[in-house]
């Protein structure tokens, strides 16, 4: 939890498969946060998947100078989303969508536990921000 990452809540499990059987949904607002977190990762990590499938030096950057990589992420990003807005039928997307929910059915039989990590160093702020959003949840 340092400055510029907001991380789940720590000690907090949830397993999607435990509230399925139940027939439940998470309760505390910390579960309801690490579930909207676990979430949102799926779509980010599936979004940077099908770029890396659609613009695939980015998965082996060759060797330019590091400021010329960058500029390749940055174009390569820029034509990605110029891509999703101008084309619905985009078939990365589609295939990756279709991919994702195979993984996601994968994961929530294992659940998602996140652990302490007692050398980690605390953002005070994050630590605000993130309870300001489950608060809101």
């Amino acid at each position: 939890m340092m400055k510029g990452y907001l991380a789940p809540y720590k000690r907090i499990s949830y397993l999607l498969q435990e509230f399925r059987r139940t027939g439940g949904s998470p309760r505390s607002r910390h579960e309801k946060f690490n579930h909207a977190y676990l979430s949102l990762r799926c779509v980010i990590e599936r979004t940077f998947g099908v770029w890396k499938n659609k613009w695939r030096t980015i998965r082996n950057m060759p060797s330019f100078l590091f400021h010329i990589q960058i500029l390749i992420v940055i174009a390569t990003m820029a034509l990605h989303n110029f891509v999703r807005l101008n084309d619905r039928d985009d078939r990365g997307f589609i295939h990756a969508n279709r991919d994702s929910i195979s993984r996601r059915e994968h994961n929530s039989e294992a659940g998602i536990s996140y652990e302490q990590n007692s050398g980690s160093l605390t953002d005070p702020e994050m630590v605000v921000l993130r309870d300001s959003i489950a608060n809101s949840i």
